[in-house]
């Protein structure tokens, strides 16, 4: 009886490899390429903005030097340093502002929603694969019970003169 049961489980195990496992990785191929482009769009979004915070950062330096510059020894050329050492620095802050507030009310929420959408698929795949797998042991299981099915039947309707008569000669009486 395990040596059956051991069969069914190996053909359920076949079936499922070639009719549920082999379909899923096709079909989730694709969107693991969009998964990963997805991704490497915001890495290189997040890329771009640290780059720009660190011009920030060098046009804020930049501007602390030349204030102190004019602070130690105040001249017409310092204060002209000052102030466009300080317009750079604005422009910059307002660049990386701008950057940052696009960044994250309309690049991420979309890359999001990218995101979403494929993982979305994914559990629509994994859902109909899942329903394939079941109904492939459903079959599995309806044919076996069937087989169940006409042995009771059959035992049902053997008498027990006539199963001594196939035993006997078998010398399955001695067990």
């Amino acid at each position: 009886m395990m040596v059956f049961f051991s069969q069914v489980h190996s053909d359920v195990s076949g079936v499922m490899s070639r009719a549920v496992s082999r379909p899923l990785l096709e079909k989730t191929f694709h969107m693991k390429i969009q998964s990963r482009k997805v991704f490497t769009h915001r890495e290189s979004y997040e890329t771009i903005l640290a780059k720009t915070e660190d011009m920030l950062r060098k046009c804020h330096v930049e501007y602390c030097h030349a204030f102190d510059a004019h602070a130690s020894a105040p001249s017409a050329a310092a204060a002209a340093a000052v102030v466009e050492a300080h317009n750079t620095y604005v422009q910059q802050l307002r660049a990386a502002n701008g950057m940052l507030e696009q960044y994250y009310r309309e690049t991420l929420p979309q890359l999001l929603q990218e995101l979403d959408d494929v993982y979305g698929d994914v559990g629509a795949v994994v859902a109909e694969t899942m329903a394939q797998g079941a109904e492939i042991m459903a079959i599995k299981v309806r044919g076996e019970r069937e087989d169940f099915d006409f042995a009771l039947v059959s035992g049902k309707f053997a008498s027990v003169n006539h199963q001594m008569c196939v035993l006997l000669p078998l010398g399955l009486w001695l067990l």
